[in-house]
Parts: C-alpha cells; sequence; structure tokens
C-alpha cells in the first residue's frame, strides 16, 4: 500500500505543478496577444513546444519516437490541438482569464461524453455530474 500512497502523491503534485504551468501560459498568452498577436503566439508556443520536448522524447525512445502505428490519428490529433489553441487564445482577447479559464473547465464533461463513442468505454449518468 505505501508504493500506492507514494506514486498518487507524485501524481498530485505533477498535476498541481501542471495545473499551475497551465494557469501561467493562458496568462502569459494574453499578454503576449495583447501586444503581439494570435499567430505569433502560436507560433512561439509549439516551437517552443518542439524544441523542449523533441530532445526529451529522443533521449527517452531513441529515433523510433517517430515512429507511430496510427499516423493518421496522430495528425488529426494535432490537428485538434491547434485549433483548440486557436480557439482558446482568440476568445480570451475578448473574455476577462477567469471567466476563460472556468469556460474551459467544463472540457471533462465533453470528454465523459466522448469517451464512450471515440473509446467504447462505459459512462454512467453519475459519471457526468
Amino acid at each position: 500500500m505505501a508504493h500506492l500512497g507514494t506514486s498518487t502523491q507524485v501524481a498530485l503534485a505533477l498535476f498541481i505543478f501542471g495545473g499551475f504551468c497551465l494557469s501561467a501560459l493562458d496568462a502569459v498568452g494574453k499578454l503576449v496577444i495583447s501586444e503581439s498577436g494570435l499567430l505569433l503566439l502560436l507560433w512561439a508556443r509549439y516551437v517552443g513546444q518542439v524544441l523542449i520536448s523533441v530532445p526529451i522524447a529522443y533521449y527517452c525512445a531513441g529515433k523510433t519516437f517517430w515512429r507511430s502505428a496510427r499516423p493518421r490519428l496522430q495528425i488529426f490529433r494535432s490537428i485538434l490541438l491547434g485549433l483548440t489553441s486557436i480557439f482558446f487564445f482568440a476568445g480570451i482577447q475578448w473574455l476577462p482569464l477567469a471567466e476563460a479559464s472556468a469556460i474551459s473547465f467544463t472540457a471533462p464533461i465533453f470528454v465523459a461524453l466522448l469517451s464512450g463513442p471515440i473509446l467504447g468505454e462505459r459512462v454512467e449518468k453519475n459519471d457526468l455530474w
């Protein structure tokens, strides 16, 4: 049981730190958009992400990290991620950041609704609320 508690504590710490980073990303994004525009923000975000993630992935998996069993699904996922960024950061130009963040936290409802048809998972009514 000690191992379960330790891994849960590590996971919790990682999620909290990730949430902090996401909040900081949104705040800095709103500032950059007001000074430089949406396209520069998106360019900088994804170029920075590639510069950080590619060396880490290469270190962890070697050249095989480029290979995917389902490349079309990966490309579709990348397109969705790009659209998510475009819509979110375009929207925060006109909404206060706190409201935009609160609205974005409705995402788990959509995850629960889509997990049945896409992943074949069983979703109960109680899972949605």
